[in-house]
C-alpha cells in the first residue's frame, strides 16, 4: 500500500522575484521546520532529538510539529500508520505501538506480531492487519490475539479492508471486492476484474478506488458502478462534511508521465454530489514545490503523496513538505518543510491530532 518508487531527476531553479504567487500563502513562521532544528525541536531533550525522525505529530492543526519517534530503531522501514482511539499503530519491521496520551511519546514494539504488515485499517472490534498474499487479521484489543478473517476468502492478496457502520466487512483484493455479512465466516465476490486499493464510507454510500478508477455502491456493496474514470488508479479517498476527495495516479506509464512538459503526475479531484460530477482542485498546488524548495534538489515531476482532512483544514504532502489549506485547496500554506530529496509523508488523524510517517526515496 502506497509503496511507490519514483525516478528522481534534478532541477536547479532560480527565484526571479519575491512576490507572493496567487494560491500560495506565506509559510507559517511559528512551527515551520526548515531543514535544521525548529523551535519545537530546540525545546526537546537531548534524548528526544537524538531519536531518528520517522514520525512527527501536530496537536494544533499543523501550526507546530514535534518529533515523536522515540523507541523506533534507526533505519526501520516504516510505511503504514493508523491512529485509532488511544493508540497509534505503525508498521515497520513488525508492529510498533504508541499510547496517544503517553507524555513521553515512546513507541513499543509488539511482542506477538512477527509477520510483515502491508496495511492497517480501523475496525469497531479492533484494527485489521493485512499481510499481502496471506490474507488479513483482526486484533482482539489488549490480548495479543489476532483472528484470521480470510479462511474462506478466495483471494488472499488483500490490499484494503473496510468495516462499515453497520458491521459489514469488505476486502479489496487483486481480483476485486469481497463482502461478508457474518464477520468473515463467509465471503462473496461483489465486483471482479480489477485490483482494488482503498475504501471509504460516506453518507450511506460506499466508495472503492481501484486500478481503473473509482467505484460507488448505493445498496450496501451489493452492486458497484463507476463514477470516476478520467484518472487511474485512485489510490486515496477522503471526505469532509460536504466534499468527497479522490487522489489519482496518471494513467500513463511512469516514465511517460514524468516526461510530461506540464510536470503533472497526480490528479486531485472533488465531488459535492456523491461522486456524480467531479472538479479539479490541484491547480494551486502546481507551483508550491518550486516556490518552497528553490535551492534544494527536487524532482521536476509533480507528485502528491497523500491528502488528509482534519477539522477545517485539508492537508497535502508533496516532496517539498506538508501543506495546509483552510479554504478547500484554493490556497495553501507550507507547515512542515522537507529536508531531504525525494521526501514523502503519509498521514493519519484521530481526534484532531495529526501523525505523519516520513520517508525518503532512494
Amino acid at each position: 500500500m502506497r509503496n511507490y518508487v519514483f525516478p528522481v531527476l534534478f532541477l536547479s531553479i532560480v527565484l526571479l522575484c519575491c512576490q507572493q504567487i496567487p494560491g500560495i500563502e506565506q509559510p507559517l513562521e511559528s512551527g515551520l521546520h526548515s531543514g535544521g532544528t525548529n523551535k519545537t525541536e530546540k525545546s526537546q531533550s537531548a534524548t528526544a532529538t537524538a531519536d531518528p525522525k520517522i514520525v512527527i505529530r501536530s496537536l494544533d492543526g499543523g501550526q507546530t510539529w514535534e518529533n515523536v519517534s522515540a523507541g523506533i530503531p534507526k533505519g526501520v522501514p516504516a510505511g503504514h500508520i493508523l491512529a485509532q482511539g488511544q493508540e497509534v499503530l505503525l508498521a515497520g519491521n513488525g508492529l510498533y505501538r504508541l499510547r496517544s496520551n503517553d507524555p513521553a511519546a515512546r513507541w513499543e514494539k509488539d511482542f506477538f506480531w512477527k509477520d510483515q504488515i502491508t496495511g492497517i485499517f480501523p475496525g469497531k472490534k479492533g484494527p485489521y492487519y493485512c499481510n499481502f498474499g496471506s490474507g488479513f487479521y483482526r486484533e482482539i484489543p489488549h490480548t495479543g490475539v489476532w483472528l484470521p478473517m480470510h479462511e474462506n476468502l478466495p483471494d488472499p492478496f488483500v490490499r484494503a479492508v473496510l468495516e462499515t457502520s453497520d458491521g459489514v466487512l469488505f476486502a479489496g483484493c487483486n481480483s476485486g471486492i469481497y463482502k461478508s455479512d457474518n464477520d468473515g465466516k463467509d465471503w462473496k465476490q461483489v465486483f471482479e476484474g480489477e485490483i482494488m486499493l482503498n475504501f471509504e464510507e460516506v453518507d450511506g454510500m460506499l466508495f472503492c478506488g481501484g486500478f481503473k478508477g473509482l467505484l460507488r455502491s448505493k445498496d450496501g456493496g451489493e452492486h458497484w458502478e463507476r463514477v470516476l474514470t478520467e484518472d487511474a488508479p485512485v489510490r486515496r479517498i477522503d471526505h469532509n462534511s460536504h466534499r468527497l476527495l479522490a487522489l489519482s495516479n496518471d494513467t500513463r506509464p511512469w516514465e511517460e508521465a514524468l516526461a510530461d512538459k506540464d510536470n503533472m503526475v497526480n490528479t486531485l479531484r472533488f465531488s459535492e454530489d456523491g461522486g456524480v460530477t467531479w472538479q479539479r482542485m490541484d491547480g494551486a498546488l502546481r507551483s508550491l514545490r518550486f516556490t518552497h524548495r528553490v535551492q534544494r534538489v527536487i524532482s521536476p515531476s509533480w507528485i502528491i503523496n497523500d491528502i488528509q482532512q482534519s477539522g477545517k483544514y485539508l492537508f497535502c504532502s508533496m516532496d517539498a513538505g506538508i501543506f495546509r489549506s483552510s479554504d478547500q485547496g484554493k490556497s495553501w500554506q507550507l507547515v512542515y518543510e522537507a529536508d531531504v530529496p525525494n521526501w514523502s509523508a503519509y498521514m493519519t488523524v484521530c481526534d484532531g491530532v495529526i501523525y505523519a510517517v516520513l520517508s525518503a526515496g532512494c
